[in-house]
């Protein structure tokens, strides 16, 4: 999850502390505290940015991969969570003719 969730957490606490919304301070202190947090959100997206496209070129991917690559990471996550809900709950899998319920370790 949080491959998918740290830059959407990152842009969307940047645009509220922008926008003066997250800091109980006085005006100049929230202000420049909001650009600190600016800064550091845009780096913090360009960095992740960065990291996935390198992992790319290092796999010889196609570039138009490093948009997909969070949608297929949530995608992932998804099945995963679904995948953990479904042990928790006892459901029995079904393969090649057999059931069986797996036991949580």
């Amino acid at each position: 999850f949080g491959v998918l969730l740290m830059p959407l957490a990152a842009l969307v606490i940047t645009i509220g502390l922008a926008r003066g919304s997250g800091a109980p301070l006085p005006a100049p202190a929230s202000t420049s505290i909001a650009w600190v947090c600016v800064a550091a959100g845009v780096v913090a997206l360009l960095a992740y940015a960065l990291a996935i496209t390198l992992c790319l070129l290092r796999g010889r991917s196609p570039m138009s991969a490093v948009v997909a690559y969070p949608v297929a990471a949530g995608v992932v996550a998804w099945l995963l969570w679904g995948t953990a809900r479904e042990l928790v709950m006892g459901v029995p899998v079904k393969w090649a003719g057999r059931e069986y319920v797996r036991q949580v370790r």
